[in-house]
């Protein structure tokens, strides 16, 4: 079994009343440490590289970009699951849902 979790936003009003970023990023870590966790962070309009920092998700699995680019987003992130797929079936797991994107900041 594995899980990739997908966290889109574009920044605003995300400020969790029952959670820190501290507890988010333990968590993550401690969950992508099992290797069945793989952790996606896309921020449209929005540093999503300084912001996933503080959440421990990997950098090569972050990208920012344009809103109005949504829909190639979503495209890319369709090839992404389906070469995360391609690979599990093939008995790997990948750690860089997203490495086939060169320029991770499209802002």
């Amino acid at each position: 079994m594995s899980i990739v979790m997908v966290i889109l936003t574009d920044g605003m009003e995300n400020a969790s009343r029952e959670f820190t970023y501290h507890q988010i990023a333990k968590t993550i870590a401690e969950l992508e440490a099992t290797e069945k966790w793989n952790f996606t962070f896309l921020g449209a309009d929005i540093d999503a590289i300084h912001t996933s920092k503080m959440l421990n998700i990997r950098s090569e699995n972050v990208v920012s970009f344009k809103k109005l680019d949504m829909n190639y987003m979503m495209d890319d992130i369709s090839e992404g699951m389906r070469q995360y797929s391609q690979s599990k079936s093939e008995g790997v797991t990948k750690k860089d849902f997203l490495d086939f994107i060169k320029n991770k900041d499209r802002r």
